[in-house]
């Protein structure tokens, strides 16, 4: 329920405010969010006291209550915005809505796989080493992971912001070349004895991947779902995340049991988002937005 919910809630409090940057925002929310509560969480586990996470669970959602009675959220028909780019208005045939947005899911799909992975299978390519890299300890596995954290919290809103004065095309075909060269350093530093100082460089492009795939995408499946449908079509661009959630981590662990080492994972990604790239470009061209 709150997926859907919170993402159309966006557009209608932007108003005249560009939709991206609406999105912007509750991106770098969400990082804000997930880097406070590991962090919290992590002091209470050093502190031997890990159960005051529940208490900060009852704080938050006790926060979520209240703001939710607020009458600044009563749903109010607000017309869209028509102060953004000329590519922002497109009509759909509500009878194929769903068949035009495929290529954005499938792309969606792959995009959120690689978000998976990096929270399940890039700590233990860490640990494990590769074929010349020496495995790090699980403390520096958590710094570098916590790294990627800190630079989303950081590069979120601007790169969001930058995204909202540009064409969706320009900014989603970055966002997928910013991930490839992420993939092709992590797959290349397995070859490197100090390969992890390329995992340490990595996690630049690959954050910038993402903060700019987020808003994006969200703005975009926003823009060409039909208005009666567009409740369903961010259920079921919120179930790329579920999916990804599920599948990506079987996959990644058999390869990292299979190889022992990341290469062919890290690859395989790299391989995805170039295919990737082609169906941004078919898509958008179709959309006569190129």
């Amino acid at each position: 329920f709150y997926w859907p919910a919170i993402e159309l809630a966006v557009p209608i409090s932007c108003k005249d405010f560009p939709s991206i940057k609406g999105f912007s925002l509750a991106r770098f929310a969400d990082a804000c969010g997930i880097s406070i509560g590991t962090l919290i969480g992590t002091i209470g586990a050093w502190m031997g006291a890990i159960k005051c996470i529940y208490i900060l669970d009852l704080v938050c959602m006790t926060i979520v209550l209240l703001l939710s009675m607020s009458k600044n959220l009563i749903y109010q028909n607000v017309k869209e915005s028509e102060s953004e780019n000329k590519e922002e208005s497109s009509t759909l045939n509500n009878e194929f809505w769903l068949n035009k947005l495929m290529p954005i899911l499938l792309i969606s799909l792959v995009v959120t796989s690689i978000i998976s992975l990096l929270q399940s299978a890039l700590p233990l390519d860490l640990v494990n080493g590769g074929l010349v890299r020496e495995g790090l300890s699980e403390g520096w596995s958590g710094i570098i992971i916590a790294l990627q954290l800190f630079l989303l919290v950081l590069l979120q809103w601007p790169i969001g912001s930058w995204a909202s004065n540009k064409s969706s095309f320009l900014a989603l075909r970055i966002s997928l070349i910013s991930l490839f060269t992420g993939c092709c350093l992590l797959s290349i530093s397995s070859f490197i004895k100090m390969g992890y100082i390329l995992i340490i460089l990595s996690q630049l492009p690959l954050t910038i991947g993402i903060a700019t795939f987020l808003p994006v995408t969200t703005a975009i499946i926003i823009r060409e779902s039909p208005r009666k449908y567009k409740g369903l079509s961010m259920a079921i661009f919120s179930q790329c995340f579920a999916i990804s959630a599920i599948i990506a981590p079987l996959i990644g662990g058999k390869l990292l049991d299979h190889y022992n080492n990341g290469i062919a994972l890290w690859a395989g990604m790299a391989i995805a988002c170039i295919t990737m790239l082609k169906v941004s470009s078919t898509y958008f061209r179709n959309q006569k937005y190129i």
